[in-house]
């Protein structure tokens, strides 16, 4: 949806306000995609453990708390790596350039 946006919302607002913006869209969908990728994630591994054990082999079918820590931890370091990124970028971009340019 930002990227969509991006070239109208940068000509109504302020530098400041699209970063803002942009920032507050990247935390909810970061937000989301954890959660939605925590309960999938949880669902496939049960899956994947149910097909692959035999009858003389069983697996333990459990999801230690520490787990679903780092993963979400690993998603929101490279969310704020991604931020940082795009905050420079946009940091770059020429407002009055961009009114100019005829899309």
């Amino acid at each position: 949806m930002a990227y969509i946006e991006f070239k109208n919302v940068e000509k109504i607002y302020k530098m400041g306000e699209v970063d803002n913006y942009i920032m507050k869209e990247e935390i909810i969908i970061t937000i989301l995609g954890i959660l939605v990728g925590l309960v999938l994630g949880t669902m496939y591994a049960y899956t994947l453990i149910d097909s692959i054990e035999i009858n003389t082999m069983k697996y333990i079918k459990g999801i230690h708390l520490d787990s679903y820590l780092q993963a979400s931890g690993f998603m929101i370091l490279f969310t704020i790596i991604v931020s940082i990124g795009v905050h420079f970028t946009l940091k770059k971009v020429d407002l009055i350039e961009s009114l100019k340019s005829v899309e």
